[in-house]
């Protein structure tokens, strides 16, 4: 399901026929993995596992994932490791737990608890997330998901399904896992997790949001800004403040697996995750075009992240629902687009779009 959204996530811009499925990387049977952005090593073999069974690479670097399990798939892990392009650790825990309450192998399974905190190896806070789950349909006893920080821009999640393991046991087992790899020695710190909670408003969503085409040149900068922090020409402004998202609790059909999250419970934005590995899209005030507008009129812009690229899309003359903002990503050809990865920071404009 991961793999899927993620490619449904590519087809959004990108053609079909460029989507590939997970590539194989072949290292020595006793190497270890060692994740070159991150420093983060895992070994071969994991505690009460067999050697690994594969690593499978969905964007190099940026999105990859290794897989144990033992010959008779008693006991099953997949350790995945990619970049944060949106969104934070409460909304990608959200989003994996969902994953699994969704799938069909474990029958409707249970949580045990709610999510809890938990202090990551090598780290002073407690700024991971993990959450365990009941199974009643076998040959499955316990399913569980925990997501770690590597510093503000890596998220490691593993994922543990066991036959043998009752619920009470895996959370442990799950805290040997992420014990026995090799964490950096230096982790940037980031604050202290706690599990998300639904919003208490509402948004303030517009039926149909229109595009506004004088008010192009904003997207126009806004892809301009984002290539000249991806090259570190620009350093965004750090603040004290860190936003605390929470769950929209409107229902929305239309978007599938994907789920709506407001930063700081906002009523004039929100993010639209897609799937449960970092990529998003991002809806909310174009504070650009405020700079460029002499007219008073408030502008909302509506941008994809993907994990090494940022697409940005004509804004519009109020909120759009998420499902319109959806619709927009899907069928619209976005102004700009700019490579937020390898210090490249090259912004493409379209000039098709922009006419």
């Amino acid at each position: 399901m991961r793999f899927q959204w993620i490619v449904a996530a590519a087809f959004l811009i990108v053609p079909p026929a460029t989507a590939q499925g997970p590539q194989e990387r072949t290292l020595a049977a006793d190497a270890a993995y060692r994740h070159g952005p991150t420093g983060l090593e895992i070994p071969a073999a994991l505690p009460g596992l067999p050697p690994r069974a594969r690593i499978a690479v969905l964007v190099p670097d940026l999105d990859e994932f290794i897989e144990y399990k033992t010959a008779d798939a008693e006991e099953s892990v997949t350790l995945y490791i990619f970049r944060r392009a949106t969104g934070d650790i409460p909304v990608w825990l959200d989003r994996a737990a969902r994953q699994v309450l969704a799938r069909d192998i474990y029958g409707g399974p249970a949580p045990l608890a709610p999510p809890a905190a938990f202090t990551p190896p090598g780290q002073s806070n407690a700024s991971g997330l993990m959450q365990v789950f009941r199974v009643s349909k076998p040959p499955y006893r316990s399913t569980g998901v925990a997501l770690v920080p590597l510093g503000e821009d890596w998220l490691v999640k593993l994922r543990y399904s066991s036959t043998t393991l009752a619920p009470e046991e895996l959370g442990a087992r799950m805290q040997a896992v992420l014990g026995a790899l090799a964490w950096p020695k230096t982790i940037a710190p980031v604050p202290a997790a706690r599990p998300i909670a639904d919003c208490t408003t509402t948004l303030r969503a517009k039926d149909d949001a229109k595009p506004r085409g004088d008010a192009l040149g904003s997207s126009l900068l806004q892809g301009a800004l984002l290539g000249a922090i991806a090259k570190g020409e620009v350093k965004p402004e750090k603040t004290a403040h860190v936003a605390t998202f929470c769950r929209d609790p409107a229902a929305h059909p239309e978007l599938g697996n994907a789920g709506v999250y407001r930063a700081d419970g906002e009523r004039d934005g929100y993010l639209i995750a897609l799937g449960d590995a970092g990529r998003g899209i991002y809806v909310s005030v174009d504070s650009l075009g405020a700079l460029l507008n002499s007219k008073d009129q408030k502008n909302y812009s509506i941008s994809l992240y993907n994990v090494a690229q940022s697409f940005i899309f004509a804004p519009r003359d109020g909120l759009p629902k998420p499902e319109q903002a959806l619709a927009i990503v899907k069928s619209e050809r976005p102004t700009s687009s700019v490579t937020t990865w390898g210090g490249k920071g090259d912004v493409t404009i379209d000039a098709k779009a922009v006419r």
